[in-house]
This record gives C-alpha cells, structure tokens and sequence, in this order.
C-alpha cells in the first residue's frame, strides 16, 4: 500500500512540476510576446 501511494506522490509532483513549468514558459512567452506587439 505504501508503494502505491508513494508510486501516485511521485506521479503527482511529476505533473506538478510539469504544469508549473508550461504556465511559466507560456506566461513569459505571452508576456515578451505582448511587449513586442505593443512597442510596434
């Protein structure tokens, strides 16, 4: 039992860590991307 819940902790952080990385890289995307279509 404890395998299983360590074992869906990991996955948990994994994904985690995935979706904080997406929002990050999109958010400054968007953000040099909108700096750039405002200074035109």
């Amino acid at each position: 039992m404890s395998d299983h819940i360590e074992n869906a902790g990991g996955k948990g952080k994994t994904l985690a860590k995935i979706i904080i990385f997406f929002f990050l890289f999109f958010a400054t995307w968007a953000y040099v991307y909108w700096s750039n279509f405002t200074d035109i």
